[in-house]
């Protein structure tokens, strides 16, 4: 077994479900029809199977369960590190009837162990209309995407006390995570310099902390990782699954990820800017009664490009060293490919909100000197479903 994951193994995490499961009913459930998701090198036990109570209501469930050798429900980082902290904290939060999420049953936090509803095995997954499915399709997938990212948005706006509240209920210990955006700007000024020339201005920089500390009406609970492989597309609509880096931050670090083309996700890809129009104004017509801003389109597009650019720059920390080294494929695009189209989706949004001139200069010198260096690499590609429409 992998040094890094601990001795817990599909029969524990379904015991401890169990145990969980009855003591939220009040009385005996019992756990069968077991299937095991994934394979031995995934970070958590994910296991499909059926709950039956002794009064004899039986209900589909999902376990998840850590691997992490590290998982210590007492330590002050349990929540800020990620994983099942964060998942159980979100779930203190989320409204499944409105968020559209799956409904949190039971678990148990010393264990690491959380179980799920479950929405159904042959519910496809959002990546399968991009890579298999027609144009019309494709987009009607990103619509739904869109609305569930909407609703999770609007219903959590201003819930960071809230969020406080869960992560001290389920961990007595464990301190309530920085906006993840802070720690991104924290390396930003070195990215230049260092790696691709150009200084970004300290004035920007500042003003993109400020907006990350305090993102005003913009404040809800993130996904923080919804990309295609965690959405799943009901007959209710588009669902979000897997909260391990979900928290109270800007609402648009969501929002601006799927444009920028899920440049962290293997299922990586571009839509045509018709269709980019058509899902953004789905997602700012349902925010609109919690978020009035969100019809504002200057507004939008201010706070848009700076999420896009925080992000921008947490994705050069993490990768740029590695892509000028070699490229490497993982999923549908390389990491070139990648980090092209991020920078330049960075710049359009800048561009379009005719916001930080300064960073927007660096950022269109970066972008020249990665195509110098590596002429033949192109942006990221069209999602399969999009191709012939984005190629005319």
């Amino acid at each position: 077994m992998n040094a890094t994951f601990r001795d817990f193994t599909t029969n524990d995490a379904v015991a401890c479900a169990a145990a969980s499961l009855s003591r939220a009913a009040g009385e005996p459930v019992t756990i069968s029809d077991i299937s095991v998701l994934g394979d031995e090198r995934r970070r958590n036990h994910v296991i499909r199977a059926v709950a039956q109570a002794g009064s004899g209501n039986r209900q589909g469930i999902v376990i998840k369960a850590t691997r992490a050798a590290d998982y210590n429900a007492s330590s002050e980082d349990t929540v800020a590190k990620g994983g099942t902290g964060r998942e159980w904290a979100a779930a203190s939060v989320l409204d499944p009837e409105s968020a559209g999420t799956a409904r949190f049953l039971a678990g148990d936090v010393a264990a690491g162990v959380v179980v799920f509803a479950d929405l159904g095995a042959e519910a496809p997954w959002l990546a399968t209309p991009l890579l298999q499915g027609s144009a019309s399709e494709a987009e009607a997938a990103r619509l739904a995407y869109a609305i569930s990212l909407g609703r999770l948005h609007a219903t959590t706006v201003g819930c960071q006390q809230a969020y406080a509240a869960g992560v001290q209920a389920a961990y007595p210990r464990a301190r309530v995570p920085r906006s993840v955006g802070e720690a991104w700007l924290a390396g930003a000024a070195a990215i230049g310099p260092s790696r691709l020339g150009g200084v970004l201005p300290e004035a920007e920089l500042a003003l993109l902390r400020q907006r990350m500390r305090d993102p005003g009406p913009w404040l809800a609970l993130v996904h923080g990782d919804a990309c295609p492989d965690n959405v799943l597309l009901t007959e209710q609509g588009a669902a979000l699954l897997d909260f391990e880096f979900a928290a109270p931050v800007h609402a648009l670090f969501d929002a601006a990820y799927w444009r920028m083309g899920f440049p962290t996700c293997w299922c990586a890809g571009r839509v045509p800017d018709p269709v980019a129009e058509r899902v953004e104004q789905a997602y700012r017509d349902t925010v609109a009664d919690a978020i009035p801003a969100a019809q504002n389109i200057a507004e939008f597009r201010l706070e848009y490009a700076a999420a896009v650019v925080v992000r921008l720059f947490g994705s050069l920390e993490w990768h740029l060293d590695a892509a000028l080294k070699e490229d490497s494929t993982w999923g549908i695009a390389t990491l070139r490919n990648r980090i092209l189209w991020h920078v330049k989706s960075a710049i359009e949004a800048m561009e379009r909100a005719d916001v930080l001139p300064g960073t927007c200069r660096t950022a269109r010198a970066w972008l020249s000197d990665l195509r110098q260096r590596r002429p033949d690499v192109q942006a990221l590609p069209a999602y399969p479903a999009f191709a012939a429409s984005a190629a005319g």
